[in-house]
């Protein structure tokens, strides 16, 4: 009698085992599913440098060291053709003060008025930007 009571407990154990075992089985497939899917993932987090919140051209990661309020007739076409030759970025904008930032490494102040010419009405040094302007 004893025997049958061990061989009952035996048998529920080894059918709970068998449940927990496929249980678990599915539950690391799952699991192994979503590591996949997370190292799949991780480019889209970390910037293309391999660093989180790298900046590429055109995204917010940076200031520019200047801001320009660019004139009413000012065309795209123009105004591209003068970023591309100057190795010009617009960082952000329009501003709250309705300027632009644009990041002109070679120019300073005086020298980035006269390259953007009737392009823009007003350039001054970025007060919000750590960096400023170009010396």
């Amino acid at each position: 009698m004893v025997a049958d009571k061990a061989s009952k407990g035996e048998g529920w154990l080894s059918a709970l085992a068998d449940w927990l075992s496929a249980r678990t089985t599915i539950m690391l497939a799952l699991l192994m599913v979503q590591l996949g899917l997370l190292v799949a993932m991780l480019p889209l987090l970390w910037g293309p440098a391999g660093q989180p919140g790298a900046a590429t051209r055109g995204e917010r990661g940076s200031c520019g060291g200047f801001e320009v309020v660019f004139a009413p007739n000012t065309d795209l076409a123009g105004l591209r053709q003068w970023a591309l030759n100057f190795d010009a970025q617009i960082v952000a904008g329009p501003n709250a003060r309705g300027a632009f930032e644009l990041s002109v490494p070679q120019l300073d102040t005086d020298a980035l008025r006269q390259a953007l010419g009737p392009l823009a009405d007003q350039v001054r040094v970025n007060p919000l930007c750590p960096t400023g302007g170009a010396a």
